[in-house]
């Protein structure tokens, strides 16, 4: 019984000694609103408990193994970013969206949404 909270005390203080991670989400688009211009600019907002060094891709569904590297920051915390396509983008759901810190650390992904023609 003794050995057995010794063990439970110990992942208590290690749990406690990590550091906490910062929390960070995308707050547009969401699954109920995505975006109405397949040419743009369609707006990326996200919000952060902090700041990091990091990328935001877009992934298109009819293409999961690409993504379009849309911005790069440095040091940075919440904020917006306006996309703008110089192609169609196809028009569908199941696009996500992915803030990436530069160590490839995922920090958000965004719930699918949908692009519709304007």
């Amino acid at each position: 019984m003794l050995a057995r909270l010794a063990v439970v005390a110990l992942a208590l203080a290690l749990a406690l000694a990590a550091p906490a991670r910062a929390a960070w989400q995308i707050t547009f688009p969401t699954n109920s609103s995505g975006w109405t211009s397949a040419y743009g600019p369609n707006e990326i907002s996200w919000t952060a408990d902090g700041t990091a060094d990091f990328s935001v891709y877009v992934t298109d569904p009819s293409m999961p193994d690409f993504s379009y590297e849309v911005a790069i920051y440095d040091a940075y915390g919440s904020g917006t970013v306006y996309f703008q396509s110089v192609q169609e983008l196809t028009p569908a759901d199941g696009w996500t969206i992915r803030l990436e810190a530069t160590n490839g650390t995922t920090l958000a992904t965004s719930d699918e949404f949908g692009v519709t023609s304007s």
